[in-house]
């Protein structure tokens, strides 16, 4: 809009009447500036008999003269202007109101503290972080005005946690961010007492990897529960054997049987196609709803499932406190299924392998997959399987007393 037609009113006017002519000329001589004259109707005598064209406001007293001399007809078409503009505004009184409090509201809003995030930490916590802050007054809902500097929050946070080695505070709109950098702390050495690595469970030796320790099994050999894998002591060949702590992985072939029992029947949820969404307005921990229908009650049988998307509110850079979230609902309706026997099957394997990671200890590999039992019967699927794996059967024993061999092994030696 021009800036000429926010100061001005103007109209677009329709004259009809015999005279015109005579009524435009009158127009000229008198000053009475009319713009976009477009020319409607001719009578039979093609004599022009309506016409329409726009005009100032304050021209329009000095026409309605002219239209008794010419008896002519004028009709107001379309206002416009920014006093038209400010005339209408004045009559929606309520939506003003509401329009300079909702913006008053949005100012007071962005005044508060609605977010306070923490980064950098690793193993201090995140909520004590945030309960040092809060007593500082930087928590959810502070007025920004009334906190303290930034370079104060930084001091008596860095006061507040000692495990931290610095503290940065950066107030970003509406979201406050901590980010915490913690002191270094030197690595607490391993606990190291002398010990051997035995055997967990019956096994064949598949392989085995020693990093500290002497190795007593092969491959292929048959070790039994309590049995040394890998030794602790070291040079039992000398009169000073010492110990160590044994370290590694012995692999072993071990067997487990696995039952599972399953349901010929089972009740899915099925979607009835029955949807819709309702939208939300988040402020200040409560979530208004302004569009969309509720689910309604669930019919006997049915039930609803729903899905949230969240989107933040912005304004170009500036995040505003609120937030909009989306919730579409959906119907589901439990429908009975009778799966194949082969898919029971294959469903009853998974669940055995499943159950077999649960009982194995670091399972590397299976190598035996047999069904020793299978029973179909009208409500159930009944399934046994033995299974051959590869697992870590190591596990560590603390050394008391040097055993007697290795001890005749230190004496022999000449």
């Amino acid at each position: 809009m021009p800036f000429d037609m926010v100061l001005k009113t103007y109209l677009t006017v329709e004259a009809r009447g015999a005279h015109l002519s005579r009524f435009l000329d009158q127009a000229a001589k008198q000053g009475i500036i009319l713009s976009d004259i477009r020319l409607l109707e001719y009578d039979a005598d093609k004599h022009l008999t309506a016409v329409r064209f726009r005009l100032e406001g304050e021209s329009l007293k000095r026409l309605r003269l002219l239209r008794r001399e010419t008896r002519t007809r004028l009709s107001i078409i379309e206002k416009k202007g920014g006093s038209v503009l400010f005339r209408q505004t004045m009559r929606r009184q309520g939506f003003m109101i509401g329009f300079f409090l909702f913006i008053f509201l949005l100012a007071m809003l962005s005044q508060l503290i609605w977010s306070v995030e923490v980064s950098g930490t690793t193993s201090l916590p995140v909520d004590q972080v945030k309960g040092v802050a809060a007593k500082l007054g930087l928590k959810t809902g502070a007025w920004k005005g009334k906190l303290p500097s930034v370079d104060r929050l930084e001091d008596e946070l860095l006061k507040g946690l000692p495990e931290a080695a610095w503290v940065g505070v950066k107030i970003d709109g509406v979201v406050a961010r901590i980010t915490v950098l913690e002191k270094k702390r030197p690595d607490k050495p391993p606990l190291s007492s002398p010990q051997s690595l035995v055997a967990a469970k019956k096994a064949v030796i598949v392989d085995y990897f020693v990093r500290r320790g002497r190795p007593v099994v092969r491959p292929n050999m048959i070790v039994r529960p309590g049995d040394t894998l890998v030794s602790g002591i070291l040079g039992v060949e000398s009169n000073a054997p010492r110990r160590v702590s044994a370290d590694g992985e012995v692999y072993g072939e071990v067997w487990y049987d696995v039952e599972v029992e399953l349901p010929r029947e089972r009740s899915i949820p099925l979607l009835t196609g029955t949807q819709g969404e309702r939208f939300y307005l988040h402020l200040a921990g409560r979530s208004i709803p302004f569009w969309g229908k509720k689910a309604p009650a669930p019919e006997e049988g049915a039930s609803y499932f729903t899905e949230t998307d969240v989107q933040p509110v912005h304004i170009g850079t500036v995040k505003l406190p609120l937030v909009v979230v989306t919730e579409h609902w959906y119907e589901a309706r439990p429908e009975v299924v009778r799966p194949s026997d082969e898919e029971l099957k294959e469903e009853a394997l998974a669940l055995a392998r499943e159950s077999l990671k649960r009982k194995g200890r670091n399972v590397r590999e299976i190598r035996e997959e047999k069904i020793l039992q299978e029973r179909l019967e009208d409500d159930k699927v009944y399934i046994k399987v033995h299974y051959g794996v590869v697992e870590n059967i190591a596990v560590p024993q603390v050394i008391t007393d040097l055993p007697q061999n290795e001890q005749e092994k230190g004496k022999s030696k000449p």
